[in-house]
């Protein structure tokens, strides 16, 4: 166990040791947590702190008059700008019921450690959707709709830059796609205008996800929903079509059936319109282009995809546009 940041400074990775530890010490009073002071911790996992992609688990301890209290912290490693913004709209909304006491639940915010470009949450409860097999899947998918809808119908104040981040992760997309299939570089260039040209929004914006999908999804006793650095106000199209699309992705790579993918899809709109959500089918199929294109963006610059799947990923956008206008 180890107790005092002191104590690392004579271990290899002192000062990163050092920056979490002080980071946990002025940890909020959780509710297994009775106190803040006293406190050591230890790493539960093994991974290595200076995994700028991973995520580390630390079991924390406080010891004071009134006993000791135990708890599990989450280190999340995220770029500078996605690390600020998700452990604020995390915060936001935690104050805003998703806390799980009524089944809905983000992860509980526990602030930054700039040093290392993490930050700190509480450990989720539950297995990731994307994860959970197809017939138990398609009732958290239910319940997955029912978090958003809440979500969509909250009164929370937030950025307002959908438009503007969607332009730029367009242009990026562009610029990847056209390197990497060069011979459909016309094609890929007609898509992007039209979703460029679609993308004014229609009313007032709603509080939005960012990214919203099964990977991001945890099914436990609540539901709990990661990941909120693109959290803003937008269209709640966004958050839908973000959703399919990262389904359809998985059954387009082999690492999902298709009749699965769409029982789980069904069922997270049905659930989402029994909830009451803001969304609406009109928009629903360009921002699942949108979406699309961004994933098909991330697949071709890690590993080059075979010619043929071009067309059909292509073809998919291209339907989708047509059904939004």
């Amino acid at each position: 166990m180890i107790a005092v940041a002191s104590d690392l400074a004579a271990d290899r990775y002192g000062v990163a040791h050092a920056a979490i530890d002080r980071a946990i010490r002025t940890l909020p009073r959780g509710r297994n947590c009775p106190s803040d002071r006293a406190i050591t911790w230890r790493p539960r996992d093994g991974e290595p702190l200076w995994m700028r992609r991973g995520r580390v688990t630390y079991e924390v301890w406080s010891r004071d008059e009134d006993g000791i209290g135990f708890r599990r912290v989450v280190a999340v490693f995220d770029d500078t700008v996605s690390q600020s913004r998700a452990d604020a709209s995390a915060a936001a909304l935690w104050r805003a019921g998703f806390d799980g006491r009524h089944g809905l639940a983000v992860p509980e915010a526990l602030g930054v450690v700039p040093l290392l470009g993490a930050r700190l949450q509480g450990e989720i409860d539950g297995r990731p959707l994307d994860r959970i097999e197809a017939e138990e899947a398609v009732v958290a998918a239910s319940r997955a709709g029912v978090w958003l809808a809440t979500l969509h119908r909250r009164d929370l104040g937030g950025p307002t830059r959908v438009v503007a981040d969607t332009r730029a992760s367009l242009e990026r997309a562009r610029s990847i796609l056209t390197r990497c299939a060069a011979s459909h570089r016309a094609r890929v260039d007609n898509v992007i205008e039209r979703l460029h040209g679609g993308l004014t929004p229609h009313r007032p914006g709603s509080p939005t996800h960012g990214a919203f999908g099964p990977s991001k999804v945890y099914v436990g006793s609540a539901i709990t929903v990661d990941d909120l650095g693109g959290f803003a106000l937008g269209e709640p199209e966004r958050d839908l079509g973000s959703f399919l699309a990262e389904g359809l992705v998985s059954a387009l790579s082999g690492s999902a059936a298709l009749p699965d993918i769409a029982a789980r899809n069904a069922a997270f709109l049905t659930g989402y319109g029994h909830a009451g959500g803001r969304g609406s089918l009109g928009r629903l199929g360009l921002w699942s282009s949108v979406s699309l294109i961004e994933r098909l963006a991330v697949l071709a610059e890690e590993s080059p995809l075979p010619n043929r799947h071009w067309d059909g990923w292509l073809a998919m956008c291209e339907r989708g546009l047509s059904q939004a206008a």
